[in-house]
């Protein structure tokens, strides 16, 4: 009997933990309309000084190579170490 009150209390306890979570979760309901981000266009793409040494490079190297910028460097090369992909598990 004791067992018996242990598990419906457990279970009590497991269904109200999970409607809490479940009300936090949906709190704001279907009709509230989602915040949206503010987003405001930049005025320039590279700093001042960064559009002065994207100026000289270009000046140095001329016609011969392209220069980009604001480029993240692992978009242009891949570098694999040893063991990277390893996983514990």
């Amino acid at each position: 009997m004791t067992n018996l009150l242990i598990i419906l209390a457990a279970v009590f306890i497991v269904v109200v933990v999970a409607l809490i979570i479940f009300l936090k979760l949906f709190e704001g309901g279907v009709d509230e309309e989602k915040k949206k981000y503010q987003y405001k266009r930049r005025n320039f793409f590279l700093s001042r000084a960064e559009h002065e040494c994207f100026d000289a490079l270009t000046t140095v190297v001329g016609s011969d190579y392209l220069i980009f910028a604001q480029v993240h460097l692992p978009t242009l090369v891949d570098n694999k170490v040893v063991g990277q992909d390893w996983r514990y598990f």
